[in-house]
């Protein structure tokens, strides 16, 4: 058995041995090598710029190597779509393999490789997956001559990154001489590169003594290409104009156009608005263009200086000044598309058009009226032909602004304007323009926009002021207005419901100064809901104080009215004036001074005065469902129309053809100076006077019975009337009283169904004054219907 053994284990080495230096097979094998461009690995790496630089390759190569690094094949292949290559190998083995791609001047677009790669007998194929060759950017930094004399760097950064790209790559600068250059091998790609530097001046008489663009760096977008080099100069000069350095970026001509060029590029130069707009056309899709200044350098090298990008077809440089013209030497503009690009293609200088665009308007001025709801602009010509102009509005909801009206061939213009639009209103806009373009908006801000104080009018006679609103009303007691003699006239019906109100005009040892002296027409209209509460204030209603004025065609309802004195719903005093057709209806007036009151439904104290040409008349006048109250002092001089009429003239004044109804308050039963029509009637005891009271009646009653002192028509001991005075009436009913006045010949009681007949009033005109629904109601004025 151990014989056997030893002659089983000698067999097995031999049969060992014979396989160990047994020789390898030998033979061609067949393989297949694919340039794989688009894997999931080079995608990323090649981004967009892939089809532009494989338009660019004339042809990629192949290289074999074996184990000991000897090229046993090169071949190559025009097949840039889907590049492979089919070949015999002598024997298998270990094998590299490596491949390139280059252009018609033998740079290289991309690379790839795969080494030690173990070939076997049989079909063998192998992916390289192909990588793009860096770029490179050389950048230049020129100092010219007077900077580097005047200045030292104190530092200076080149930055770039790609177009994709959000974090910046900076390399610190060491700039030791008016010339500095540094290279960077960059991955392809687009390629925004901007410059930094500081400078700090030499000597103290340097002005600026520090400066520096690191907030603000010259920059330039540039396309870096494979196994290409470009360059990028950022020259720091001095600006003399502004006194201070300034760094522009420019880069020298493209000579390699791989793209269709742009054609027919235009520029048109509008030198009002300082913009300069080219446009041109482009065939290709999905292009970006690059535009440019070209410019000359002292030794008349061109360059070009870089302007910004665009996917449109039109661009437009602002801040294009005449200077800006001066320096150019021209506009060039290289098309980018998938990569390729096209050159610079250049627009001379002569070849930009010129636009004969019109000059801003000046001097824009704006009124608005907010009855009408009218905005008026005015502005002065703009020289020139065929030059039109429009307007624009701007409102606090409005990203910019509106044009409102073009085509205007005058310097003036009114406008619709809703309230609405006015609250809300910012600004305003003129232009001017032609068949070259349009000029400059002139902007006028709201807060400059007058607020007419009238809906029209100039203040005379022929042509008065018009009221609209409670804006426009209380404007009267301006000063340009109050005391000029000035025309008013209504021409809406005006609600002060919500208004706090100031009485037009008021007493002065002055009255020319103080109180309103013009004419106002209410034009038929009426005043609502004056409301007035301040018991420290005197001389209070519509009016403050009428002089030598003139109110007509006029009604004021419900108002409500409570202060100290002198108190009445169309004014608290009137001296010298006309008040005529002009009523009072639903009205509550209340006088609270604790001594004379003076209060009347429409005024509440009257003075006729020979001191003025004028003299004191009142026709044609009524309060109707009023409330008169002088509650806190006896001696009231609280009347339904009127608390007071003095006659303080030679010459007479009037009240005719009146009538009052209602009610007046007084204090207690020994109450005095309290009427229906008129609380007193008086006259100067030095210089006499007299009042003509005719066709009037009163239907008023009082608050309180037993008071000797109450009279149902004009109350006082006395009454200074004409000898013409008379034919008046007034409700005994109503006012519980059959005395009339203190004079029983100016006036007669009668009860109320007689006061609702039209022939108790014999006399009165009821065909051009006077209407009665008989029976009904009482006389009422024809005007007031």
């Amino acid at each position: 058995m151990r014989k056997f053994y030893w002659v089983a284990l000698g067999l097995t080495i031999l049969l060992v041995l014979f396989s160990c230096t047994q020789k390898p097979v030998t033979g061609p094998v067949s393989v297949k090598v694919n340039v794989n461009l688009l894997s999931s690995t080079t995608v990323k790496a090649f981004e967009p710029r892939l089809t532009g630089y494989f338009s660019d390759i004339e042809k990629i190569y192949l290289t074999v190597k074996d184990s000991s690094n000897q090229t046993i094949l090169s071949t190559e292949t025009t097949n840039k779509t889907n590049p492979s290559f089919s070949f015999t190998l002598p024997n298998a083995g270990t094998y590299s393999f490596y491949v390139e791609a280059k252009r018609s001047d033998n740079t290289r677009v991309f690379t790839g490789q795969k080494e030690n790669v173990t070939i076997t007998t049989g079909n063998n194929e192998v992916v390289i997956d192909g990588i793009l060759v860096n770029g490179t950017l050389k950048a230049n930094v020129e100092i010219d001559s007077t900077v580097w004399e005047r200045y030292n760097v104190d530092s200076a950064v080149l930055e770039f990154k790609k177009d994709i790209a959000t974090e910046w790559t900076q390399k610190s600068l060491t700039i030791s001489s008016t010339k500095t250059m540094v290279e960077e091998l960059l991955y392809p790609s687009m390629y925004t590169v901007r410059f930094k530097i500081s400078l700090i001046a030499k000597d103290q008489y340097t002005i600026p003594e520090n400066w520096s663009n690191m907030s603000n760096p010259a920059q330039v977008t540039i396309p870096i290409d494979p196994d290409r080099v470009r360059n990028v100069t950022f020259k720091v000069v001095f600006d003399s104009e502004r006194n201070e350095p300034q760094v522009i970026a420019v880069l020298t001509q493209i000579t390699l156009p791989y793209a269709p060029e742009v054609s027919n590029l235009t520029a048109v130069w509008n030198k009002i608005s300082n913009e300069l707009i080219l446009s041109w056309n482009y065939e290709e899709q999905n292009a970006t263009f690059y535009i440019y200044k070209e410019l000359k350098d002292n030794d008349n090298n061109t360059y070009y200086e870089y302007v910004g990008n665009t996917q449109n077809k039109t661009f437009t440089i602002v801040n294009f000044t005449q200077s800006e013209y001066d320096r150019i030497n021209g506009i060039a503009i290289n098309a980018v598309v998938d990569d390729k690009e096209s050159g610079l293609k250049v627009l001379e200088k002569t070849q930009i058009t010129e636009l004969q665009v019109p000059n801003a308007p000046g001097n824009v001025a704006g009124s608005y009226e907010d009855y009408s709801q009218k905005l008026t602009l005015t502005w002065d010509a703009v020289s020139g032909q065929d030059v039109k102009y429009k307007v624009y509005k701007k409102l606090a909801t409005d990203n910019d602004f509106i044009l409102v009206q073009d085509n205007i061939t005058t310097t003036t213009i009114t406008i619709d304007l809703p309230l609405t639009e006015w609250n809300n209103l910012e600004k305003v806009a003129v232009s001017a323009y032609n068949n070259d373009g349009e000029s400059q908006k002139t902007e006028l801000e709201k807060s400059n926009i007058t607020l007419s104080d009238f809906a029209g009018g100039s203040g005379t006679a022929d042509e008065p002021y018009l009221i609209g609103n409670a804006r426009q009303l209380q404007n009267i007691g301006k000063s340009e207005y109050l005391n000029t003699g000035k025309y008013f006239k209504l021409i809406a019906d005006i609600d002060l419901t919500g208004v706090t109100w100031t009485p037009i005009g008021t007493y002065s040892s002055n009255l020319s100064t103080s109180a309103f002296v013009g004419v106002f027409d209410g034009n038929g209209h009426k005043i609502m809901n004056i409301s007035f509460n301040d018991t420290t204030k005197s001389n209070v209603g519509l009016f403050g104080y009428l002089y030598n004025a003139t109110v007509t065609n006029l009604i004021i309802e419900n108002a409500n009215i409570t202060a100290k004195q002198y108190v009445g719903a169309l004014s608290g005093c009137a001296k010298n004036s006309t008040v005529e057709k002009v009523g009072v209806r639903n009205s509550i007036l209340r006088a609270e001074n604790s001594y004379y009151a003076y209060v009347g439904g429409l005024i509440g104290d009257v003075n006729a005065d020979n001191s003025s040409t004028n003299t004191m008349i009142i026709r044609q006048c009524f309060a109707s469902n009023v409330t008169v109250s002088a509650p806190n002092y006896d001696n009231a001089r609280a009347g339904g129309l009127l608390g007071r009429f003095y006659a303080n003239a030679v010459e007479t004044g009037t009240i005719e053809n009146c009538y009052a109804t209602g009610t007046v308050n007084f204090m207690s039963t020994t109450s005095s100076n309290i009427g229906g029509l008129i609380g007193l009637v008086s006259k100067n005891t030095t210089y006499g006077g007299s009042v003509k009271i005719a066709n009037c009646y009163a239907a008023v009653a009082p608050n309180m019975s037993g008071n000797a002192n109450w009279k149902g028509f004009i109350g006082g001991s006395s009454v200074p009337a004409t000898s013409d005075s008379g034919n008046n009436f007034f409700d005994t009913d109503v006012a519980g009283e059959t005395a009339g006045s203190a004079s029983a010949s100016l006036q007669t009681g009668k009860p109320t169904s007689e006061m609702k007949q039209q022939a108790t009033f014999s006399g009165w005109d009821f065909t051009n004054i006077w209407k009665i629904d008989e029976g009904n109601d009482y006389p009422r004025l024809k005007w007031e219907f």
